[in-house]
């Protein structure tokens, strides 16, 4: 859960409120770090900028993704696929394979692994910015649109498989 850097949320929370920027920041889900997350809300005084609405169905998520400024992804897995679906800005670390699918200033944001100060920067830019922000997101989601095209799938299963096969 470490790996997700969701700590990293609560001081860009801090930050945006600081800047006078009045946006609710969603937490989906439960883990082992809900108590000391809710801890942490409390002591920077953010229980009216974070909601932790805790584990919710796909639907659900699916319904208010559209709705959202931007989706903030420190490290995300599948969430990051649904949210280029739901043609939100993405905002997210340079981390492991999320380049794959967010193109910096093409289909997203990304920021420099751990520089949560970053995502600052970009949510201030996505707010003031709505018209920029929309081309970035139907970007978004043209490309995940391609990436899960099945021709695309097969084609990138037998390469992965045909570098497997070299290698032996």
């Amino acid at each position: 859960e470490k790996k997700k850097k969701i700590l990293d949320k609560i001081k860009i929370a801090s930050e945006i409120k600081k800047k006078k920027i009045k946006i609710k920041f969603l937490i989906i889900g439960d883990g082992s770090l809900k108590k000391n997350i809710s801890k942490l809300i409390k002591s920077n005084n953010l229980q009216d900028n974070i909601l932790l609405v805790g584990n919710k169905n796909q639907n659900w998520i699916s319904s208010i993704l559209p709705f959202s400024l931007a989706v903030l992804s420190p490290h995300g897995g599948r969430s990051l696929s649904e949210s280029c679906l739901a043609e939100v800005p993405i905002i997210a670390y340079d981390y492991e394979w999320q380049k794959e699918i967010i193109k910096n200033n093409i289909t997203g944001y990304l920021i420099k692994n751990d520089f949560w100060k970053g995502f600052v920067k970009k949510i201030v830019f996505i707010y003031n910015n709505k018209n920029q922000s929309k081309k970035l997101a139907i970007n978004a989601r043209q490309n995940i649109l391609n990436i899960m095209k099945p021709s695309n799938l097969i084609k990138n299963e037998i390469k992965n498989y045909q570098k497997l096969l070299k290698n032996d």
